[in-house]
């Protein structure tokens, strides 16, 4: 049994929980999640890489599915909420990241935990502390760019998804829903600015894009 397999038993239990909040240990497992696309994205890039067969199972995927189990288990707890200052940056950017073919899960798993944090985790002080680093405008023009509605950086990996193949993943899915969920939630706590945020960085236009744009199948989604 590994240590993480261990932690996953045992936070079942409030002092458990409380004891892994002592430990700040939900950034480290935030962390560990920017690690993991790491991993991943350079792993693809490798020219000795072979392509991912169709239903196999990635190199990542057993780590990203105990790291997002432990993260959902801390995320039950509301204080967690005052623990991410240095790393809520950093998850939101991974919901809206482009990835590998091989990296999706990874999206996905952030993606879930941002959800968790929606529901369970918000503050007044903390929607005011996304606002005031302007977190929803930066990701939304990453998410942009997954839509392929701006030019690619030249810094973007070669073998990461963007414009259509993106979508076909699903990477446009789990980017949009995830920020209209944060910020939509952020509207329980009478703050209105993560919606500004939202229309300033042209979200709107991004969301009309993204239905006029999908396949059938991941527009269900949305």
């Amino acid at each position: 049994q590994s240590d993480a397999d261990a932690l996953l038993e045992c936070l079942h239990s409030e002092k458990s929980v409380q004891k892994c909040l002592e430990t700040d240990l939900a950034p480290a497992l935030i962390q560990c999640l920017r690690l993991l696309r790491m991993l991943e994205t350079q792993y693809s890039s490798n020219s000795s890489t072979p392509p991912m067969k169709k239903g196999s199972i990635s190199i990542t995927a057993t780590a990203t599915e105990k790291v997002r189990g432990l993260l959902l288990l801390l995320f039950t707890e509301p204080k967690v909420g005052s623990q991410l200052r240095s790393s809520l940056f950093g998850l939101l950017q991974l919901t809206g990241a482009s990835y590998p073919a091989s990296g999706i899960h990874i999206a996905s798993a952030a993606s879930d935990v941002v959800f968790s944090l929606a529901k369970k985790c918000l503050s007044t002080t903390l929607v005011w502390f996304i606002h005031e680093k302007r977190m929803i405008v930066i990701v939304t023009d990453d998410i942009k760019e997954i839509c392929g509605m701006t030019s690619v950086s030249s810094s973007s990996v070669k073998n990461n998804l963007y414009g259509q193949a993106a979508e076909e993943a699903g990477l446009w899915v789990i980017a949009l829903k995830t920020v209209i969920t944060l910020v939509t939630s952020s509207c329980n706590y009478n703050c209105s600015e993560l919606i500004k945020d939202f229309d300033e960085a042209g979200g709107y236009h991004v969301l009309c894009f993204t239905i006029l744009n999908s396949s059938h199948a991941n527009l269900q989604k949305l």
